[in-house]
C-alpha cells in the first residue's frame, strides 16, 4: 500500500481504476519501494531515482479487516497497471521467505511459470510494451540465501516452461521482459559485495543497492 498524501509522492500515485484505489492502505514496504523511484527532488526527504515519473499502483497485501487473496492480486496486478499505461512494473516480493531451504512446491514448478508468461504474452500480442522487474528475494525462512528460482512468480519462469499459448508472441519476447534483481552492500570505496540475505543464482540477470538505502 502506498500513502499517496506523503508530501515526497503526493500527485505522483494512481490507480488503476476506483476499486484498486479503494483497497490501497498506507504500508511502509510500499511507501519505501515508491520513494526510491519517484520521490520528488525538493529540497527535502530523499530524491528519487526517476523523480520524473508516475506511478501506477496496486496494494496487493491484504491489511486487517481486508479479506483477498495476494497471489491473485499480484497475478491480475500485472494487466491491471500495464492496461493503465505501466513500462516498468516492479515487483517487491517473493515466496522464498515461506520455505525451508531450496524448496518449490509443485502448483508453482508447474502452474505458476505458465501462468505468469502466458498473461505477459497476452499483454503483447495486444500491442502493450513493458518489463517485469522482480527482487530475487531475501533468502528462507531462516535468512539463508537461496537460488533465485524458488522465489515465486516471475522468478520462476525459464526457457524450459514459458508458455506463450496461441498468441503470435516468441518464448524469447517474454524472458527478455523479465528481470530479476539481488542485491548488494554498497562498501563505500566504490566497489559492492553481495548482501548476505540475497538470493543467488543463474536466474538473477542484474544486482543492485539494497542493503542500508533510506526512503519514504
Amino acid at each position: 500500500g502506498f500513502d499517496t498524501e506523503n508530501p515526497e509522492l503526493a500527485g505522483k500515485i494512481r490507480f488503476p481504476d476506483a476499486k484498486q484505489a479503494g483497497r490501497n492502505y498506507p504500508d511502509s514496504h510500499g511507501c519505501h519501494v515508491a520513494g526510491i523511484i519517484a520521490a520528488k527532488h525538493n529540497g527535502i526527504g530523499i530524491a528519487g531515482i526517476c523523480d520524473n515519473s508516475e506511478l501506477v499502483c496496486v496494494d496487493w497485501y491484504p491489511a486487517e479487516l481486508q479479506l483477498w487473496i495476494s497471489d491473485l492480486a499480484i497475478f491480475f496486478g500485472l494487466s491491471a497497471v500495464v492496461e493503465a499505461g505501466a513500462k516498468v512494473v516492479n515487483f517487491s516480493l517473493g515466496s522464498s521467505g515461506s520455505k525451508n531451504g531450496n524448496s518449490t512446491g509443485l502448483f508453482e514448478r508447474l502452474v505458476t511459470p505458465r501462468a505468469y508468461s502466458y498473461i505477459m504474452s497476452s499483454l503483447l500480442a495486444k500491442g502493450y510494451d513493458f518489463v517485469a522487474v522482480q527482487s530475487a528475494g531475501n533468502g528462507d525462512s531462516n535468512g539463508n540465501a537461496v537460488d533465485a528460482k524458488h522465489n515465486g512468480s516471475f522468478c520462476t519462469i525459464n526457457e524450459d516452461n514459458v508458455f506463450t499459448g496461441s498468441n503470435n508472441v516468441s518464448a524469447q519476447e517474454i524472458l527478455d521482459r523479465i528481470i530479476i534483481v539481488g542485491s548488494v552492500d554498497n562498501n563505500g570505496d566504490g566497489t559492492y559485495t553481495q548482501s548476505w540475505f540475497s538470493n543467488v543464482g543463474t536466474t538473477i540477470d542484474i544486482s543492485a543497492p539494497g542493503k542500508s538505502v533510506y526512503s519514504c
